[in-house]
């Protein structure tokens, strides 16, 4: 992903919210596609990023990778709650 070499300067929304377009101080412009919104609950947002990252946060916010077990049991559980891994 390309990023701009100096500070945004200005932004733009496209009107049907599926792009921005960024401008910045070094006289680059870049369009960027919006983020789709996701409509999933905390559990499954926390099981995916999971499942994506291979790590999980402790209750005091330390990171921690996942073992072979533990990913694959989060995984399994995520297809469970939404149907895809």
């Amino acid at each position: 992903m390309s990023r701009h070499g100096a500070a945004v300067q200005f932004v733009a929304f496209r009107a049907d919210d599926k792009m921005i377009l960024a401008g910045s101080l070094d006289r680059s412009a870049r369009r960027w596609h919006m983020p789709v919104a996701m409509e999933r609950g905390i559990e499954e947002l926390r099981l995916w990023s999971h499942a994506f990252t291979g790590m999980e946060l402790d209750a005091k916010g330390v990171m921690h990778i996942l073992d072979a077990r533990g990913w694959k049991e989060r995984r399994q559980l995520l297809e469970e709650l939404s149907g895809q891994p």
